[in-house]
């Protein structure tokens, strides 16, 4: 039995990743379940992106792996995170990252040679979940202690003194 970490499925597939550090693909159809491929630490999160035909993944070994889905292999590696990849988010055009070290990464997927932003967590605690917007402008991310944090990408984080 492997620990699943998170799932995706279409009408006629399922993907998981897990701490069994592999993504795996799963056909309803033909009931057969293949390795498409690994990383070198557990698997922590997997999105589908539709204008990259494919699904990425983040993980506890500080990269994000683009996977082909058609062909089952890995398309490219992004190895610019300083830390342990604990949430991710995608849609049609950028992806963003909360580590471990407290960082978000702020990815356009047309031009994924370097990320577009940095940011330092505004959250006080551990990152457990990043989402974006749905206009692209923003994400949401929450914390191990209940706490919620709105962001625009584009407008500076600003910080207050009491």
């Amino acid at each position: 039995m492997r620990p699943v970490t998170q799932f995706r499925c279409d009408v006629v597939h399922v993907v998981t990743c897990s701490l069994a550090k592999n993504l795996r693909l799963y056909d309803i159809n033909t009931h057969t379940e293949n390795v498409v491929g690994d990383h070198d630490a557990p698997i922590r999160c997997a999105e589908s992106v539709n204008s990259v035909s494919g699904i990425l993944t983040g993980s506890w070994d500080k990269t994000v792996k683009l996977w082909d889905m058609r062909a089952k292999h890995c398309v490219g590696i992004y190895e610019h995170c300083n830390g342990k990849i604990y949430s991710m988010s995608a849609n049609e055009e950028k992806i963003v990252l909360a580590t471990s070290d407290r960082t978000v990464l702020v990815w356009d997927l047309r031009k994924m040679e370097e990320y577009m932003m940095k940011r330092e967590s505004s959250l006080k605690y551990q990152t457990r979940c990043i989402r974006l917007f749905p206009n692209k402008e923003g994400y949401v991310m929450s914390s191990i202690d209940r706490v919620v944090w709105l962001s625009n990408i584009w407008i500076p984080i600003q910080k207050y003194k009491n």
